[in-house]
């Protein structure tokens, strides 16, 4: 082969590898905090209609319909750092500047690329310790809730600060910052809830293959994720997840870096996370629907029992019916209200209830040489 020949097929199989290598490196990746793999991007400048706003490290620059909203944010962010400080173990986040754009299209024009998803209402580039997002949702005509937003990508590049950027799986990513945000909390105990009773539950190897690239938050994996993220943060892991992350950070493979944290096998940490999934989501809502059974049939029985009691409870006269009852004696009471009934029967014929009707009496005569005379 001549050597421009070889040269040509090696620039082609470069290409290839570059692309795989990209590929690879952007399916491990949330699709909400994307890597920039353009060498030469950079963070454009902020639009001249925009304000910014500086506070405690962090630096708003936003779109002036956003002033209140951002203004109201401000301390839920501030509050989030604090709490992923104390999880992480590391003080991440010194410094970060976030965009609010009015509109979801907008957001394109805010970061090092345009390449991003456009279902995301909330982009983190760890790399470019940048945060872009919007007032309104790309995925509804609903206005999109910048706390719950920013919270979830603030968890993305605190993660991605803490390891330096290394490796870890895209559910661990995921479910780590839908566990800070608390995303949809309801709804996914209510996936997990139907999974334990149908049994349902995945194991680590199942959520792995299941967790979709795109908008997963919808999905049974995207609920399991954020699940185990907080059953390896409970209180007495926190260590331990730490310890995680110090040992990806360090260069180990997450395989083998969360058995070595935890000092167990990954066979003996999933058992233990999916019996306390069945004791959380499967034996807790049958007990409490149970309980809510008996408390209803207890409810029922008690009244059944007051409304017999008041059927067999004679009726209490009134005052002056009791003290007139009391001084006949029982028949005279009975004919006087037979009298009365019929009295009140004559009255309705439209009769005198009290009066007599006369007799017509004869008025005498008397004979006097042959004519009658009447007397007077």
């Amino acid at each position: 082969m001549r050597p421009r020949g070889r040269a040509l097929v090696g620039a082609i199989v470069g290409a290839v590898i570059a692309v795989s290598a990209n590929v690879s490196a952007q399916s491990t990746r949330p699709y909400d905090a994307p890597i920039v793999t353009n060498p030469r991007a950079t963070i454009p400048a902020k639009p001249a209609s925009y304000l910014e706003q500086v506070e405690d490290g962090f630096s708003f620059v936003f779109h002036p319909a956003a002033h209140e909203r951002v203004r109201a944010a401000i301390p839920m962010v501030t509050q989030t750092r604090a709490r992923i400080r104390e999880q992480l173990g590391k003080e991440v986040l010194s410094t970060l500047e976030i965009r609010v754009a009015a509109l979801p299209e907008e957001m394109r024009t805010l970061g090092p690329t345009e390449d991003i998803s456009h279902y995301a209402p909330t982009i983190a580039f760890s790399k470019y310790r940048l945060v872009i997002t919007s007032l309104g949702s790309p995925r509804s005509l609903e206005q999109n809730e910048l706390g719950p937003a920013l919270a979830h990508a603030l968890a993305h590049v605190a993660l991605d600060e803490v390891v330096e950027e290394r490796s870890v799986p895209l559910w661990f990513h995921e479910g780590y910052a839908a566990h800070v945000a608390g995303d949809d909390r309801s709804a996914r105990a209510q996936t997990l809830v139907m999974a334990a009773l149908q049994q349902r539950l995945y194991g680590f190897a199942d959520m792995q293959a299941r967790f979709p690239v795109d908008a997963p938050e919808s999905s049974l994996a995207y609920a399991h994720a954020a699940d185990l993220t907080r059953f390896l943060l409970d209180k007495p892991h926190q260590k331990n997840f730490q310890s995680l992350l110090e040992r990806t950070r360090l260069g180990d493979p997450f395989d083998s870096a969360l058995p070595a944290a935890y000092g167990v096998t990954t066979a003996h940490l999933e058992n233990a996370w999916q019996a306390n999934m069945a004791r959380r989501y499967a034996f807790s809502p049958v007990f409490l629907g149970a309980m809510a059974i008996w408390a209803l049939c207890g409810i029922i029985i008690t009244l059944r029992k007051v409304l017999a009691q008041r059927r067999l409870r004679p009726e209490k006269p009134n005052r002056e019916s009791a003290q007139h009852l009391a001084e006949v004696e029982p028949s005279s009471a009975i004919e006087m209200v037979v009298a009365r009934a019929e009295r009140m029967a004559l009255h309705g014929r439209g009769e005198s209830m009290g009066a007599t009707i006369p007799m017509e009496t004869e008025v005498p005569k008397v004979e006097h040489e042959g004519d009658w005379h009447t007397l007077h």
